[in-house]
C-alpha cells in the first residue's frame, strides 16, 4: 500500500513518466520481501497467508 501510494504522490509531483520508471525498481523490491515470499508460499500451499509487514 505505501508503495502504491508514493508512486501515486511521485506521478503527481514529477509526471507519469518519471514514476513509472522508478515503479519498476520499487515493484522488484517489493517482490524480495518476506511477505512476498509468505504470499506465493501460501498460495501454493492452499492456506491463509500471515504477513508480517516485512
Amino acid at each position: 500500500m505505501r508503495a502504491t501510494l508514493a508512486s501515486a504522490r511521485r506521478a503527481r509531483a514529477e509526471g507519469h513518466r518519471p514514476a513509472a520508471g522508478r515503479l519498476t525498481k520499487g515493484v522488484a523490491d517489493l517482490f524480495r520481501t518476506e511477505d512476498a515470499a509468505e504470499g506465493v508460499a501460501s498460495f501454493l500451499e492452499r492456506r491463509p497467508a500471515e504477513f508480517q509487514g516485512r
